[in-house]
């Protein structure tokens, strides 16, 4: 009896563990795709860098997306990546065509599914049940 209660208690404690390293990765992941979005979302705004420069941003946040993808792949579900995935596919084709007005509602379709995700893997004891 007491061996099955020592193991328990370390599974626990190994579940606590990772949940708040994983918790701590996805943070700071989705925190540098927010900046990337709130800077390009500021140079759209203030109409200061048109057609190239607003293409290199979006291809360098596909492209950060895609390395945090196969990291976050490992414990987020992978319909959720999949949003984000699509959604910065469909920014990527509105700066490229020069559809500034889609281009802010994606970033804003973005913002709102990266705060979901951070909200719902959040280190917090409501969401261990």
């Amino acid at each position: 009896m007491k061996k099955e209660i020592v193991i328990s208690i370390i599974i626990v404690f190994l579940v606590v563990i990772s949940d708040f390293f994983t918790s701590n990765i996805t943070d700071n992941r989705i925190n540098d795709m927010n900046y990337s979005l709130n800077k390009m979302k500021e140079n759209i705004i203030n109409n200061e860098s048109r057609d190239n420069k607003l293409i290199l941003e979006a291809e360098n946040i596909k492209r950060k997306w895609e390395d945090d993808n196969n990291i976050l792949s490992y414990y987020i579900e992978h319909e959720e990546l999949e949003k984000v995935g699509t959604e910065i596919s469909s920014l990527y084709n509105y700066v490229e065509s020069n559809d500034i007005n889609q281009a802010l509602d994606s970033i804003a379709r973005l913002e709102f599914i990266l705060d979901h995700i951070s909200k719902k893997y959040d280190f917090e004891l409501n969401n261990f049940f």
